[in-house]
């Protein structure tokens, strides 16, 4: 386990600047998170605790990473994106040009009273965080302007990483067919796939039309509309 955590330890601190003090304390601290996450394949306190390689108890090692992430010097900015856009430049090192990268934007239940709105990369049958807005309540649905923020700061993100050639694709479920978003998507060259209700009501040409209303024709699995 050490073996690893300090291969872990040495590209993190490499990636920051080399920090010195309690800066590459809490470096040090985050390796061991990684390490454990990487580990266990969960994300749990106790799992990614199991990875700080201290002569201490398992409990010891779950409140550990309990209090580095609460720590308020404990930020994105500083122990999250640069590692980001590192790991996401050498994911495009292994993608395809015509495959692209594929993003999908969901909200979910955070524990017992918050809610999390995040975009993420899938990467082989994982996703990776890229941008997430929390709030206080249920999950319910998220206001539009939520969406558009999220989305918003993962263009920002990912503008300075990924090659303006290589297609990029949003995924979405009901919660995110706002003509809003399409019109984000489209601003940036981005293709999207978003699930509707078969009560939505479109227009080909001024025509209305509802959703249910149409089916793909005989032998095939898809129709495409213009103009909609």
């Amino acid at each position: 386990m050490k073996n690893s955590f300090r291969r872990i330890e040495t590209q993190l601190k490499n990636l920051s600047g080399n920090p010195q003090g309690h800066a590459a304390t809490r470096i040090t601290r985050l390796s061991g998170l990684i390490n454990g996450m990487i580990r266990k394949g969960s994300s749990h306190l106790s799992d990614i605790g199991s990875g700080i390689p201290e002569d201490i108890d398992a409990n010891s090692k779950t409140t550990a990473a309990k209090r580095f992430i609460s720590n308020k010097w404990t930020d994105t900015e500083t122990h999250f994106l640069p590692f980001l856009q590192s790991f996401l430049g050498g994911v495009l090192m292994f993608t395809k040009l015509d495959q692209g990268i594929v993003l999908v934007i969901d909200g979910s239940q955070t524990g017992k009273n918050n809610a999390t709105l995040m975009v993420s990369l899938v990467w082989r049958n994982r996703a990776i965080p890229i941008i997430w807005f929390v709030k206080q309540g249920g999950k319910g649905h998220f206001k539009t302007a939520d969406h558009i923020k999220v989305l918003q700061q993962a263009i920002e993100v990912l503008q300075s990483i990924i090659p303006f050639d290589i297609p990029v694709t949003v995924l979405g479920d009901g919660e995110f067919d706002s003509a809003d978003i399409q019109r984000l998507c489209l601003a940036n060259k981005w293709n999207y796939v978003l699930r509707t209700a078969c009560d939505t009501v479109f227009y080909e040409d001024g025509e209305a039309f509802h959703a249910r209303n149409i089916s793909p024709p005989k032998g095939h699995d898809v129709m495409l509309i213009d103009q909609v």
